[in-house]
């Protein structure tokens, strides 16, 4: 009984990390993809030549696509520390359907992304800034990067700060590129306050 709940316990602290690493697998394929579009505007930028940046980036969003099946290998030849706690994504990993739950994982969290990417542009949008779809595929990376990291309360300032950095390479002025960030946090502000309330109704008796 302990042997198997501790299984189920390994279980689920893999599903959270991989949740986790899904998004971020996604945002940076979605990132790169987003640099080889917008190579005419970021070579320009970082004096690199298009034609080069290009490549780059489709070269290193290959590689991010390739990862989650370059995983069940290497499992399959893990004798290292943390045996133990691979297992249960050594299991998964050997599942016949591994490639199209990958699929599917992929989708959802691509869905994620673009529609994250989209609330940003609309809080732009909202104050006069307009971007080309592929030049907000680009940008959402360090932006949504910057903003989860663990050195601010939910995203505040870190986020700001990357959107004014980020979108300034794309001629953004940085108050219209912190404004549209601010926009964007108010969202989850928003959303957060509904899912309070939904907390405090009454249940149904």
């Amino acid at each position: 009984m302990l042997k198997r709940a501790g299984q189920d316990t390994l279980a689920s602290t893999w599903s959270v990390i991989l949740d986790r690493v899904s998004g971020l697998w996604m945002l940076c394929l979605i990132g790169s993809l987003g640099a080889a579009l917008s190579a005419e505007t970021l070579g320009k930028a970082f004096s690199i030549r298009p034609s080069v940046l290009a490549a780059l980036a489709l070269a290193v969003a290959a590689l991010w696509l390739a990862l989650p099946w370059l995983l069940p290998p290497v499992l399959r030849r893990w004798t290292g520390l943390g045996k133990r706690w691979v297992g249960p994504l050594r299991a998964a990993a050997e599942r016949p359907d591994f490639s199209a739950q990958v699929g599917a994982q992929a989708l959802a969290s691509a869905a994620v992304q673009i529609l994250s990417a989209a609330a940003l542009a609309a809080g732009a949008l909202a104050l006069g800034v307009h971007l080309s779809p592929a030049a907000w595929a680009f940008a959402m990376a360090p932006i949504f990067l910057m903003a989860a990291l663990p050195v601010s309360v939910g995203g505040w300032g870190t986020r700001e700060a990357a959107a004014a950095a980020t979108l300034a390479l794309f001629g953004v002025d940085p108050a219209a590129a912190v404004g549209a960030a601010m926009v964007y946090g108010i969202y989850g502000l928003l959303q957060g306050a509904l899912g309070a309330m939904a907390f405090g109704m009454p249940s149904p008796k």
